[in-house]
């Protein structure tokens, strides 16, 4: 383990495996939206296209910790997913950002500027790598993003008001 994770607040979440360290993002995902007022539906199958509904839109949740060079790698990112938005949530080892991003950007893997009414500027997803090729999934990408270009947690509902409001 990096030292920058001995003892930090975050130390238990790194320690996790992958599968659970994701099932966990999406739960913390979703238990703030609903603290913060918003409709939450969990996906109950665990397959599919997505994995919550929040506020009638369809999510894909991924979950990423700060790794060795300052990022934050999202893996399994698909373009083609019949989803509303990608929300990525960033465990540092001290902090809790996260970004999300509208479906339509994603695919288009569009750079510049994010902005949305009433929230910190931010960047858009970008180019995107394509993970290591499966039998039959050719959608399947990692995203990268520092923690410049996230968000911090405490923006989360002016996000997705702003989000559900254009």
């Amino acid at each position: 383990m990096s030292e920058k994770w001995i003892n930090s607040t975050n130390m238990e979440f790194k320690n996790l495996r992958l599968g659970p360290r994701g099932d966990l993002g999406q739960v913390f995902v979703e238990e703030l939206c609903e603290s913060l007022g918003f409709n939450v539906v969990p996906n109950e199958t665990y397959t599919g296209e997505y994995d919550t509904t929040i506020g009638g839109h369809r999510f894909e949740v991924k979950t990423a910790t700060l790794g060795v060079s300052n990022g934050f790698q999202f893996n399994n990112v698909r373009t083609k997913y019949e989803v509303n938005f990608l929300f990525c949530l960033g465990i540092a080892p001290n902090d809790i950002l996260f970004n999300v991003y509208r479906e339509t950007d994603v695919a288009s893997m569009k750079e510049g500027p994010y902005i949305l009414d009433g929230c910190q500027d931010s960047v858009l997803p970008g180019h995107m790598t394509g993970m290591a090729k499966k039998a039959d999934v050719e959608d399947n990408f990692k995203l990268w993003k520092t923690g410049r270009e996230l968000r911090r947690i405490e923006e989360l509902q002016a996000v997705l008001t702003a989000l559900f409001n254009e």
